[in-house]
């Protein structure tokens, strides 16, 4: 039990220095423009959904909705893994049967309930000390304040987003293994894949328009 704690706390360690990393990149790389990716950006709206977002035309994405939520995901020829087998050991040589690996694993929904709804008292869970899933982080992208929670264990999870929309939250989970796979610098020479800075981008431009289609 107390190897395993180790090990979580190693990981939720892993991803916030991820994010602290995005945090410096979104500074830098935005500078003072920060429209010129959403004029040049595509649209998307989804009915089924009820959301609309801008995303960047130039990615190779693949969009697809459900009842309430939209996916968007990218497929790359790269096998190498890192989600825990049963023992709980990470495997860092795991082959994927397809062969393909989403480098994104965005899913976006607008849920009709507010923080407090998801989250009582969630104001209170906004420990940035703390690790765990049941704490929050905030977080700040253009001119939306939100919160992230880590919901993971061994790499395998998600990293859950959520930025209030008046009477309405915007959840957007991030693959938490495509997440640490990026950062560990290993697709970096896999054919087509994205940029650190491209899926920065794409989530950036992603919270920054996202609206729930009335």
């Amino acid at each position: 039990m107390k190897k395993t704690l180790k090990r979580n706390k190693v990981f939720v360690l892993v991803i916030a220095v991820i994010l602290v990393l995005s945090s410096v990149w979104y500074v830098l790389y935005h500078g003072q423009d920060v429209t010129n990716s959403v004029e040049s950006s595509g649209r998307f709206s989804s009915t089924a959904a009820n959301v609309r977002f801008a995303y960047p035309q130039n990615m190779p994405l693949e969009i697809t909705e459900s009842k309430d939520m939209v996916q968007i995901t990218h497929a790359i020829p790269f096998t190498k893994g890192l989600c825990a087998n049963e023992s709980g050991q990470p495997q860092f040589d795991k082959e994927r049967k397809d062969g393909l690996f989403d480098e994104l694993g965005f899913q976006i929904k607008i849920a009709n309930s507010n923080m407090n709804e998801i989250y009582p008292d969630f104001e209170t869970l906004i420990k940035p000390d703390e690790y765990g899933d049941a704490y929050l982080k905030s977080v700040n992208i253009g001119d939306r304040d939100g919160y992230y929670a880590v919901k993971a264990v061994e790499f395998c999870g998600t990293i859950e987003y959520y930025f209030p929309l008046r009477d309405r939250t915007l959840i957007i989970s991030k693959d938490s293994e495509a997440a640490v796979v990026r950062n560990m610098g290993r697709l970096n020479e896999i054919p087509n894949s994205l940029s650190n800075e491209e899926v920065e981008q794409l989530f950036d431009t992603i919270v920054r328009t996202a609206q729930h289609l009335k």
